[in-house]
């Protein structure tokens, strides 16, 4: 064979390689046009929206969309990433006492007294109260059980009914339930002394809150004037540094520690035409609890000599009961919890499912009973740490996929129904309840919020227009604009999320 023969036999070769790859790269190019593109998650789209918007340049976000049925995952940005709850966390401690503690269950606070009545009357010992971490006791929102008639008159009532018309003895308040645990190590000074800031006591009573009731004043500039200080707190000192202003938003806050006396209220109040009320955090709940049944003694002429103490009371044979009274049950408690976003109703939570499950109790035994407990219900808690139950500490953090599985897990559990109407409607009912009133999300949005200083974050179940029940988290940490326009922008996506057509 020739050289030229060889020569365009090898030609013909290297044509017909580089037709056939061209008739392939053909062929690709045009089935890829014939056929369907992947199908994208159904919330992609949505949530790649969201996030490119420029108030959301520096932000750290976290969304998640589940499939309510089978928790197949329907959207997805960054749902592995740990940031701060806030009030969020409330599912966490909620669900989790729901499981351990059990909807039913309730707190008691009992009444004993020690000693021997004589003939003239005369008791001869102490009168006890020894407290069961009741985080109610004495609400307004539990009136029904507390207030008609109120439980402390008729303790009193209980008292003299014994023939005791005066006690030898000290009245004595045993608040040592949860060690006498106050406040996370982790909380910040400027929450403390203001009622979110409300610490758990074994003997808490009015949800651990004062009200300081300012005079009716309408002239800016102008001092602000105490009127009146209820409950009555005899061993509180306050530095009163407010002044009236013409913005209309109560900016005023209390400074002041646990068992400390001394509070400093400062900043502005608004004009207002009658009395203005401003909450404070309690600084010795069994302080109260002890001058509230002194004081209903007091009315109906049972005389104490001794006064009142606090102390650690072992109990024997020696007591002798007199009356208790029970708490409202997990459920309603867990209620106004969520609701409400009641720090203090979950901060007693938090503590009553370490009490259940260790003998020994601090606030780190109480959250990582709580992490412990849903990882042994195959969560990942990778990620996850606790520092309270209420969320007010900015050191907790958690991952949107955990918050998600923790709502999955609670769609299968016995207690889903109380768990469920626990959380507050978009543009109907508890702190969503200014949220999405004019949109088409109204009503179809069942969920916790959470808000501190540059975090907004929400967490729960909706109902897309179609029908389809969602589990969702949306959680934004150091946005860039206010608080209002990232509440204007989560309505925003959720009026998107609810009309997604999902198969």
């Amino acid at each position: 064979m020739s050289y030229f023969s060889i020569f365009q036999r090898i030609n013909n070769l290297i044509f017909m390689r580089y037709f056939l790859t061209s008739i392939f790269l053909i062929f690709t190019i045009v089935l890829s046009f014939s056929q369907v593109k992947p199908t994208e998650l159904p919330f992609a789209k949505v949530f790649e929206d969201f996030v490119k918007h420029e108030d959301f340049k520096n932000a750290s976000i976290g969304l998640i969309a589940m499939d309510f049925e089978n928790g197949e995952i329907l959207g997805n940005y960054n749902s592995h990433l740990s940031l701060t709850p806030a009030s969020i966390l409330k599912i966490v401690t909620t669900a989790t006492a729901l499981e351990i503690l059990g909807a039913k269950t309730q707190f008691k606070t009992s009444l004993y007294y020690k000693g021997e009545i004589d003939s003239n009357k005369v008791l001869h010992g102490d009168l006890i109260i020894i407290g069961g971490g009741d985080p109610a006791l004495g609400s307004e929102i539990f009136d029904k059980i507390y207030n008609k008639p109120y439980f402390f008159s008729t303790w009193a009532d209980s008292i003299k009914k014994l023939g005791i018309d005066s006690i030898d003895g000290f009245i004595i308040g045993d608040d040592s339930y949860f060690n006498n645990i106050d406040v996370p190590s982790t909380w910040i000074w400027g929450d403390m002394g203001n009622y979110y800031g409300a610490f758990a006591s074994g003997l808490s009573i009015f949800e651990n809150t004062y009200k300081i009731k300012f005079e009716p004043e309408d002239s800016t500039g102008a001092n602000a004037k105490i009127s009146e200080i209820v409950p009555k707190i005899n061993s509180l000192i306050i530095e009163n540094e407010v002044t009236i202003s013409d913005t209309n938003k109560d900016l005023a806050y209390i400074y002041g520690a646990p068992y400390q006396n001394e509070r400093k209220i400062e900043g502005t109040i608004p004009k207002h035409k009658n009395e203005f009320i401003v909450k404070g955090s309690i600084p010795n709940p069994a302080e109260v609890a002890l001058n509230e049944i002194k004081s209903e003694l007091n009315k109906i002429n049972v005389i104490c000599n001794k006064g009142t103490k606090i102390e650690k009371i072992i109990t024997d044979s020696l007591l002798h009961f007199i009356t208790e009274i029970k708490s409202p049950t997990v459920e309603e408690i867990v209620k106004i919890t969520n609701l409400r976003s009641h720090n203090l109703f979950a901060e007693h939570l938090a503590l009553q499912v370490g009490k259940a499950r260790n003998k020994n109790l601090n606030y780190n035994i109480a959250v990582n009973t709580i992490v412990e407990f849903w990882k042994s219900k195959n969560i990942e808690t990778s990620g996850m740490s606790l520092y309270d139950g209420s969320g007010l500490s900015r050191y907790n953090i958690i991952t949107p996929k955990q918050m998600a599985d923790v709502l999955f897990y609670m769609k299968n559990s016995k207690n889903y129904s109380s768990f469920y109407s626990s959380l507050p409607t978009a543009g109907e009912s508890g702190t969503l309840s200014g949220m999405c009133k004019n949109s088409i999300a109204k009503g179809r949005v069942n969920a916790k919020s959470g808000y501190i200083t540059r975090v907004r974050n929400y967490a729960g179940y909706m109902t897309s227009i179609s029908g389809k029940k969602i589990i969702f988290v949306v959680m934004l940490n150091n946005f860039n604009c206010s608080a209002a326009d990232s509440k204007n922008h989560v309505e925003k996506l959720f009026d998107k999320m609810v009309t997604v057509p999902i198969h």
